[in-house]
């Protein structure tokens, strides 16, 4: 998606992947830190929520067991956590070209916008309220 100067409508090209895949993985690395703090400042362990996420793909097994640092489980939560991470970049990637599709432009050149002050006209092409001479008095 691009957006040209002074056009306000999108050009249609193909979907930047690379950008959605690591778009996803930074998404995931902030959310990861930000839950590990989390943990952290409440005086819970950070080990906790990675065995959660592990529990996706281990099974309720391995929630039984005390939250301490275990290699497996937490390469096997990283594994997950990312793949996750990928799959909601693509989706936020694709749910955004197909929004594309849509021709959002205006049919009429101008609109009326009213608030307290009365009726103001809006230039949908260039995207700037058209000020009169003089505005209208408060009602």
């Amino acid at each position: 998606m691009e957006l040209h100067m002074h056009s306000h409508h999108f050009a249609r090209r193909t979907p930047d992947w690379r950008a959605a895949i690591i778009g996803g993985c930074v998404a995931g690395v902030v959310f990861l830190v930000l839950e590990l703090l989390a943990m952290w400042v409440m005086g819970q362990s950070p080990w906790g929520p990675p065995r959660m996420i592990a529990a996706i793909a281990l099974g309720q097994g391995i929630l039984a067991q005390p939250a301490a640092f275990d290699l497996g489980i937490v390469m096997v939560a990283l594994i997950v956590h990312f793949a996750l991470s990928i799959i909601f970049g693509v989706s936020v990637l694709f749910v955004l070209n197909l929004a594309v599709c849509f021709d959002f432009s205006f049919t009429n050149k101008h609109l009326q916008i009213f608030d307290s002050a009365g009726p103001h006209p809006f230039d949908a092409k260039s995207g700037a309220f058209i000020r009169p001479r003089a505005w209208p008095a408060s009602a």
